[in-house]
């Protein structure tokens, strides 16, 4: 299967992968287009990031 990837930055930890399979028929530009509507809500972005700041923190200290 072919596939084309978009990855959509929503903050320094955070990100979209956007996956369009080549049947869709659409064109880069049109993927582009589509990706660049997608946002995520300033609630899951702070989810994401303290999800994030959970994995990376140490144990031991508390501390990334």
């Amino acid at each position: 299967m072919e596939a084309t990837q978009i990855f959509v930055i929503q903050s320094p930890h955070v990100y979209l992968t956007v996956q369009f399979d080549a049947s869709t028929g659409l064109t880069r530009e049109q993927m582009v287009k589509v990706t660049g509507g997608i946002n995520l809500t300033p609630e899951a972005v702070a989810k994401a990031e303290k999800g994030y700041a959970a994995q990376t923190e140490n144990p031991k200290t508390g501390k990334n």
